[in-house]
């Protein structure tokens, strides 16, 4: 018998909001400290801060906890529903899991250096297998705890998440429930206790521990380099000096050419470079991240061209005593290759998740590069609870999993995808 009782809202009262963000500057309270997230998305509708997010497909939903025996308020977790799936419209991967296994694999498979039979196998799969995944209604699904970033980020909330699952399963019959991001590194103790969930290997993460040695001859090297662009041709703009160069401008919103700026080093590569799969993040979502200090923004603004060149945006999750660092946001001008703005924003991300103490999830991509500055990589899954649906509806998810364990996964690990 569960000790908490749990409601499904559609926005998240004032009431609630508050007492969220008065819990986020306790230490180690174990209450969730999504809250500026769940500000931002509780008073924006999605599509207007995150562009390929398809309102008409999907909507962003809360759930509220309380404690049973006395009705104190616990936590409030936010979770994606799919209830109109259209398969030719792209929906974002990171609320899709038709469009992140199906449409973005195929993107992935494309763009990567892999053998041109592997290739040819694996799509010809993936053409069989996708009509087949939208007769079983592969795409009705509920996804717990999304941000909607590329990385969702846990804290001691994530404990509470089997109960959630159970009672959600009764909410919605006919959806199938998911937990994204989950590796072994940072949540070996949740992989163990979800039983009953098939684990869905997603892509290759790289995670650095940064109380482990750092002496490496690389990061030394990066270090140097940055110091030595900084004492001639950048300087590090951060959230306050961003939001003290607008406050003493007239246009002082989303529409600055400094939000514009960093949200064009961002397109260039993860939309321009890689793919428009990725998550398409507005102008709005950008300048009310650095207002309300929900990302961290470093950028490296020009001293003579007066622009910014790269910018990363991140953030920290508590969880079991550590800090757990992502950064969402990462971009640099791609026309400046003289200039090597990836490791000097690698080195800057770097020296603040080593001030954090913290884990560093540095996502996927770039793998050499990662790992000669000491990341190690490890499978990240999504854990999909099926049990409460028809057999036809699970079978696409059994299929999918013995295809991506003993198919794709020894590809990501041997291509270091």
């Amino acid at each position: 018998m569960s000790r908490y009782s749990f409601e499904v809202v559609n926005h998240i009262p004032s009431n609630f909001l508050f007492e969220i963000q008065k819990s986020n500057d306790k230490e180690d309270n174990g209450i969730n400290n999504n809250s500026n997230f769940l500000s931002l998305y509780s008073k924006y509708p999605m599509n207007e801060l995150i562009q390929n997010f398809d309102k008409n497909q999907t909507e962003m939903k809360y759930i509220i906890v309380k404690e049973k025996v006395n009705n104190k308020f616990t936590t409030i977790i936010p979770f994606t529903l799919n209830y109109n799936s259209d398969y030719n419209k792209y929906n974002v991967y990171t609320v899709s899991t038709f469009h992140h296994y199906i449409t973005y694999g195929n993107v992935e498979l494309l763009q990567n250096k892999i053998n041109k039979y592997i290739k040819f196998g694996i799509q010809f799969l993936i053409n069989i297998f996708s009509n087949f995944f939208k007769f079983t209604k592969f795409d009705k699904i509920l996804i717990v705890g999304n941000i909607c970033l590329s990385t969702n980020v846990y804290n001691n909330d994530i404990y509470l998440f089997k109960e959630i699952v159970n009672y959600l399963s009764l909410q919605y019959k006919d959806h199938t429930i998911l937990i994204r991001s989950i590796n072994r590194k940072i949540y070996e103790n949740i992989y163990l206790k979800l039983n009953n969930f098939l684990f869905l290997p997603s892509r290759m993460i790289y995670i650095l521990d940064t109380k482990d040695n750092l002496k490496k001859r690389d990061i030394k090297d990066d270090i140097k380099l940055l110091n030595k662009y900084l004492q001639s041709t950048y300087k590090i703009l951060d959230n306050f000096s961003i939001l003290e160069i607008l406050n003493n401008e007239t246009l002082q919103n989303e529409n600055h050419i400094l939000i514009k700026e960093i949200q064009d080093c961002y397109n260039e590569l993860y939309l321009d470079k890689y793919s428009f799969c990725n998550v398409q993040f507005t102008k709005k979502f950008i300048y009310e991240s650095i207002k309300q200090n929900i990302l961290q923004f470093k950028c490296l603004y020009h001293l003579q061209n007066k622009t910014i060149d790269g910018c990363v945006g991140y953030f920290t999750k508590r969880y079991n005593d550590r800090n757990i660092f992502v950064c969402p946001i990462l971009g640099y001008k791609l026309n400046k290759q003289e200039t090597p703005l990836y490791r000097l924003l690698s080195s800057i991300l770097l020296k603040e998740a080593k001030q954090c103490d913290s884990i560093f999830n540095q996502s996927s991509g770039a793998a050499s590069f990662k790992v000669l500055r000491g990341c190690k990589p490890y499978i990240e899954y999504s854990a999909i609870y099926v049990e409460h649906l028809p057999y036809y509806r699970r079978l696409p998810f059994y299929v999918l999993n013995v295809l991506v364990e003993y198919l794709v996964k020894p590809i990501m690990e041997h291509y270091k995808l």
